[in-house]
């Protein structure tokens, strides 16, 4: 799957921006298979596993930033921990 590690590179903000391509590109070919001009009507399904695909590297990249939110905080809480129990030992 080269395309799917080309969407893995990408930045959070460009996989947003992807999405919303995607999802116009949806919204025409769903117009166009309401009119009866669709050529492709399997192009739906395919363009749908895109915009899993795009959602799920969102979500997950979501999920990476929450962990390192979490670690830097704990970091920073056993820091505090260290100056604290450091001035109890000296006091």
């Amino acid at each position: 799957m080269k395309g799917m590690q080309t969407i893995k590179d990408l930045s959070k903000n460009e996989l947003e921006a992807k999405l919303v391509t995607l999802r116009t590109e949806q919204f025409t070919l769903r117009a166009k298979k309401s009119t009866g001009s669709l050529e492709k009507p399997a192009d739906l399904g395919i363009l749908r596993k895109k915009i899993a695909r795009v959602l799920t590297l969102i979500n997950s990249k979501k999920v990476v930033d929450t962990k390192k939110i979490k670690n830097s905080k704990k970091e920073v809480s056993k820091s505090k921990e260290e100056i604290v129990g450091g001035e109890k030992n000296h006091g």
